[in-house]
């Protein structure tokens, strides 16, 4: 009996396996690389800077942020003697032995810093941070985030312009006025961001805030700006890229196809975890990139594709969502806060507006997400807030 369960078992598995391979080859074959531009559409060009009149909109939130939070590498930890035999810090620093001493992570420019650089942050990066937050929370209070919300009515969700209008991104959090959407908006409309990163697009709910706050006249003048993401769903990505000519023409790259540039790219793909996969990734972060949205779905984890998005875009700032939720993206903001020469500027919570009524005690976890916003030092010059 039990060899009959094991075969049938066994039978089952490369049924499964053989079935994905079909769907596979099928998939490449009506669905190969390729790209094309789509259009602006006509009719969004008139209203593309379109806003609600100050004296009706509602002020954001006053919030009282806590103090910007820098990072530190754990070098107590170089030398410890379980990880290197033998090995002290005046030796290891002082001498050619970094095959012994050191490795990919535990590399000799983290643990050997000149005493300048021990424990000490620069003061042109803690100016920059305080300045990016108090700029920020001014944003994000002011009537004219988002384009300016109107007071709801009725029970009806508040009218942004800069939200997508439809029924299914007014329930989610990107799609209402929230402290999320907010620092979104208002991060894009820094005259120095320029290039942001969607990576995990959906159907355009986050890029449509982007697209917005890239086309305001307050920000929007003599600005060379690009909005790029990933979706592997092709009816979704598709769905993205006709959603984002309301304000540019759009590159829609299918596979691993690099077409013509435009101000907004939407590729119908995965995300990139390997070097020889990254042609898009590196057609897109040509010129590196200023803000990489990052609000990967339940259980992707994306381990290999964060390391090689560091190593390809080297971004200035990175807007996580759901940090708090299981087997989401916390992981990526405590790995890049165990680094030097990173501040988290600001935190928040949004409500997910689709949970109501939680009866499932487990559920409750998700009712509130939370959002963290990290800025790297990236030298003189180069700060967000300029």
């Amino acid at each position: 009996h039990r060899c009959q369960v094991k075969i049938a078992c066994f039978v089952t598995l490369c049924a499964g396996a053989i079935y994905l391979f079909l769907v596979a080859v099928h998939s490449a074959e009506h669905h190969p690389d390729k790209w094309e531009i789509l259009p602006m559409e006509p009719a969004k060009k008139a209203n593309l800077r379109r806003t609600v009149r100050a004296g009706h909109a509602k002020r954001g939130p006053r919030i009282n942020a806590n103090p910007v939070i820098y990072s530190r590498f754990p070098r107590h930890l170089c030398f410890n003697t379980d990880r290197v035999v033998n090995g002290t810090e005046s030796k290891c620093c002082s001498e050619s032995s970094e095959s012994v001493c050191f490795d990919m992570f535990w590399t000799k420019e983290r643990c050997c810093p000149t005493a300048a650089e021990r424990d000490v942050i620069r003061p042109e990066f803690k100016a920059c941070a305080d300045d990016l937050q108090r700029s920020l929370l001014s944003c994000i209070e002011d009537v004219s985030t988002l384009g300016g919300c109107m007071p709801s009515e009725n029970g009806e969700p508040e009218h942004c312009p800069a939200l997508l209008d439809e029924a299914v991104s007014a329930r989610k959090v990107s799609g209402r006025d929230s402290m999320f959407a907010r620092v979104l908006w208002c991060l894009s409309s820094l005259p120095s961001a320029k290039s942001v990163l969607d990576l995990f697009i959906a159907g355009g709910a986050t890029a449509h805030i982007i697209g917005h706050a890239f086309t305001q006249l307050s920000s929007g003048i003599g600005k060379d700006w690009h909005i790029a993401g990933y979706e592997l769903d092709r009816e979704l990505a598709r769905e993205a890229a006709k959603v984002m000519t309301h304000f540019s023409e759009v590159g829609y790259w299918q596979g691993t196809a690099v077409g013509d540039s435009a101000k907004t790219i939407v590729v119908a793909g995965l995300v990139p975890a390997e070097e020889n996969d990254a042609s898009t990734l590196r057609a897109i972060c040509r010129e590196g990139a200023d803000i990489v949205l990052l609000d990967p779905d339940f259980q992707v984890l994306m381990q290999a594709e964060f390391l090689l998005l560091e190593k390809v875009c080297r971004p200035r700032a990175y807007l996580i969502n759901n940090i708090n939720l299981p087997a989401h993206g916390g992981w990526m903001r405590e790995t890049l806060m165990q680094y030097d020469g990173w501040a988290e500027i600001l935190t928040g919570v949004a409500p997910d507006f689709m949970l109501r009524g939680l009866k499932d005690g487990a559920r409750s976890i998700f009712a509130l997400r939370a959002w963290t916003l990290l800025v790297r030092d990236h030298g003189e010059g180069r700060c967000l807030a300029q």
